[in-house]
């Protein structure tokens, strides 16, 4: 999922293209063999997030099984748990989250909503469902990705929905997509845009986000993303704090029978 730019989300909002988009080399993910195997990834950034994977494959590149994960953001909590399934230029998953907000809570029906507004309400955690599906089509120098998430608020209740930065109710999610292009003998910085658009059961007018994205690519096990997606429509009028997403996030992976640890 996705991360958010201006307080920490997922997503977990926008975080570029996906770990197995990455470009090959010597020693970077492909070159595993398959096998059962451990994994981490942790984010330091404008979030904090632990990831844990347990599955059959190559780590990071083409693998089936399990996943966790914990968020600490500036105004919410999350753990999830779920299904993963990634392929060379496509990935899945299916999981179950939880939030906890820090102060905000279900919302009442109204056509429009401000930042005073979300303020207005009692704290209050609730449970949904996310599907999410990538795809990465890689090209000479560059690459064009996209991503598709699905989320199910099982209590319908009217919220603003953390990891989109919105104000939703039941079905909700997004749809994301960018151009990219990889700079360097190596690829290892690249550069991209992207634009978003969110929709739910609620009756507005999806709202809809565009933004620049730069991640550099220190080695198999670490690399560093930064991104914005401004909103430019929708019905809400929300502070800057509130409306945008994004990512600004340190990361690194590990894995048993991995490469080892690096650092920038």
């Amino acid at each position: 999922m996705l991360v958010n730019l201006a307080a920490a989300a997922c997503l977990s909002l926008c975080e570029g293209p996906p770990e197995n988009s990455t470009a090959k080399s010597d020693a970077d993910w492909p070159d595993g063999e398959p096998r059962w195997f451990a994994a981490g990834r942790f984010d330091a950034g404008l979030i904090l997030k632990a990831s844990g994977y347990f599955g059959y494959g190559q780590p990071f590149w083409m693998w089936a099984g399990l996943q966790a994960a914990a968020t600490g953001a500036t105004d919410f909590f999350t753990i999830s748990t779920g299904v993963r399934l990634s392929l060379p230029v496509i990935e899945f998953t299916a999981e179950y989250r939880r939030t906890e907000p820090y102060l905000r809570g279900p919302l009442p029906a109204q056509d429009q909503y401000d930042s005073d507004d979300l303020g207005a309400t009692r704290r209050e955690g609730y449970d949904a469902l996310d599907l999410d599906l990538w795809g990465v089509i890689p090209l000479p120098y560059s690459f064009i990705f996209a991503e598709v998430t699905a989320t199910w608020l099982p209590d319908r209740r009217r919220r603003y929905e953390e990891s989109l930065r919105a104000v939703v109710e039941g079905w909700c999610g997004s749809a994301r997509g960018g151009v990219g292009a990889r700079v360097g003998d190596d690829g290892w910085i690249r550069i991209g845009v992207l634009a978003e658009v969110v929709v739910s059961e609620r009756p507005t007018t999806p709202g809809f986000r565009v933004g620049p994205s730069i991640q550099l690519v220190f080695g198999p096990s670490t690399d560093l993303v930064l991104a914005g997606l401004w909103p430019v429509s929708g019905e809400d009028d929300f502070e800057p704090i509130d409306a945008l997403t994004g990512a600004v996030a340190l990361r690194w992976r590990m894995t048993t029978g991995g490469p080892p640890l690096s650092f920038p």
